[in-house]
Formats: C-alpha cells, structure tokens, sequence
C-alpha cells in the first residue's frame, strides 16, 4: 500500500497516465491494484494459433514419421464453454492476404465510426499506415505470484498472459493509440455492446471458412514441416 512508484504515474505522468489509470485499495491483503483504462479499451480481435514450428517440433520429438498432426476441437469448443448447437469454427487459410485485407480495412472502418472512437487517452495518435500490431501472446514474461513492475509507454502489456493460459495458443490482434469512446468506470453501468468496430473485408471468403460446430470432431493438418502445412481437413472423427 501507499507505493510511491504508484503515485509517482499518476502525479507526474498527467494524461494519459494518471488520469486514466483505475486503483483498487486491498487494506486487509496490505495490497493495491492498479488497471489501466486505455488497454482495456482497445480495439482487439484474438484467435487461437496453430504455430507451424512449434507442431513441427513437437511431430520430431514424438517420432511422427507422416508428418500429420490432429487437434481436438471438441476438447477446445468445451474449454471455451461453447455449446455444439450454437458454436461455429472459423478457420483462416491463408494468413497473410488476412493481414493485408486488415491493414488495408482498418482505417476505412476507423473513419466510418470516428463518432465512437478516440486517441485522447494516448500520447500519440492512430496512424492509418500501422493500424495494427500483430503478436503471439507471450505466456512465460511473468508468473502470478511474481512482483513485477514495468513503465513502457508501448502496448507490450496487451500481449501478456499468465503460464495457466498457454493452452489458448493466442494470437492477438490490436489497433494501437486508439480506444473505444465509452470510459470504463466500476461506478457506472459499462455497456460492452456499445464498444464494437465493423471491419468489412470484401475477399474474407477467399482465405477463410466456416463450419458449424455440430457434427465436426478434429482438425487434421497433413503434410507439416518447417515451411508451412499442405492441407488441413475438417473431420467427423472423434480424436
């Protein structure tokens, strides 16, 4: 409690700093918690990623001599609670005509729905040229129970998670200096329905399919090694 660190953003730092920055006193834990409003307020697509080296690796160290890996998609759809009738899975094929067709999508997005959107609680502003930071989430930065104490006025924190999460596999998608209108207050009724971006992307179909999740068991990817995976096949079989 009283850590000067803590008064030392949100005295001297000033907007976006400490006037954007949310404390939750824990007398009895002798603890504070500290929640930066910007970062929780950032336009943000997440999805599960399947990294090519690592299930390359992971084939060797297992002696796979097919080069063939299967993922359970029951096993994901009820850690995500999703519920068979009212699940679909969308699967991107082709990455990066994704990423570009975003890139190019983004500011057009951005400037339909200016009305909804702000950069005042950064110091800098968006730029429709890097409209997007793209990381795999890093699960080992920290541990739970470790004290840890940062200054960076990068977004580098959104692409933190705790070692108990690495089954996500999260890739994460942000749009830096740019926040949602809408502040997030504990004292006010927050509407997350009100904090959405439509982003059109006219080839989606191109790279990207769907399928609903009833009745699809596993994805298998055939043909795996270090440049990339051949194919990959929906399948009603059970893993």
């Amino acid at each position: 409690m009283d850590d000067p660190r803590i008064y030392s953003i949100t005295d001297t730092h000033g907007k976006p700093m400490g006037d954007h920055l949310l404390t939750f006193k824990r007398p009895a834990e002798g603890v504070e918690y500290l929640r930066f409003i910007p970062t929780i307020l950032m336009p943000v697509l997440c999805f599960y990623s399947f990294d090519v080296y690592s299930v390359y690796e992971q084939l060797n160290a297992n002696g796979n001599t097919t080069k063939s890996f299967a993922f359970n998609l029951d096993k994901y759809r009820e850690d995500m609670r999703y519920s068979e009738d009212e699940a679909s899975f969308l699967f991107i094929h082709d990455t990066a005509r994704f990423f570009a067709e975003l890139k190019e999508s983004i500011p057009l997005a951005v400037a339909s729905n200016k009305d909804n959107l702000t950069s005042k609680r950064f110091y800098g502003r968006f730029d429709p040229d890097q409209p997007m930071l793209i990381s795999n989430i890093d699960y080992h930065k920290h541990t739970r129970s470790e004290i840890y104490y940062h200054r960076t006025d990068s977004c580098e924190e959104i692409f933190w998670k705790y070692p108990e999460y690495e089954h996500q596999s999260e890739l994460r998608i942000v749009i830096p200096n740019l926040n949602y209108d809408q502040t997030y207050d504990p004292n006010t009724k927050y509407d997350y329905r009100k904090n959405t971006l439509d982003v059109f992307l006219p080839h989606f179909d191109e790279y990207a399919k769907q399928f609903p999740a009833k009745g699809i068991h596993s994805l298998v990817f055939q043909g795996i090694s270090k440049e990339g995976v051949e194919r990959f096949i929906v399948s009603k079989e059970k893993i």
